[in-house]
């Protein structure tokens, strides 16, 4: 959300953005406090409930937008990287739930929380539906970390 915001504020009157993801209906209302609270300019909302990803990739390409931002949840970046010469934007963020964040839906955690990098973990911690998928990525960060240290892989 911060790099949203701050993105958002800085250049929000220059650039054309696209909000795609969420349940419908997110993408508008986020465009809309977008334009409202940053005088962002939007080139095109879509919702993330979508079968048709080619239709949608002509209707952002049409849009002529500067900035993708793109809320698919655990999609948005093979999303992103399967599309990025088609989609013709250039720059596309994934931004999770920053979405449903901009357009009210979503409440930010306590400010002490963003200040120490765990607004993440309270969010995790509070959803029973993430923590399934919060295992498996920690897992794939200690199994990372042990090939590290065995030597199998660089680091960088």
């Amino acid at each position: 959300m911060d790099l949203t915001a701050a993105l958002l504020e800085r250049l929000g009157k220059r650039l054309r953005v696209f909000f795609l993801g969420g349940k419908p209906g997110v993408a508008a209302t986020a465009a809309a406090r977008a334009a409202s609270r940053w005088n962002t300019t939007v080139a095109g909302v879509q919702h993330g409930y979508f079968d048709d990803e080619e239709a949608v990739v002509r209707v952002v390409r049409a849009s002529g937008a500067d900035l993708l931002l793109a809320g698919l949840g655990t999609r948005q970046e093979t999303f992103l990287h399967r599309h990025k010469r088609e989609l013709g934007v250039p720059l596309s963020i994934g931004v999770g739930g920053t979405l449903d964040v901009l357009s009210g839906r979503v409440r930010r955690m306590p400010a002490w929380s963003q200040r120490l990098g765990l607004e993440w973990l309270l969010r995790v911690g509070g959803d029973p539906k993430r923590w399934p998928r919060a295992l498996r990525l920690a897992r794939f960060v200690l199994l990372v970390e042990a090939a590290r240290r065995r030597g199998g892989c660089s680091g960088r």
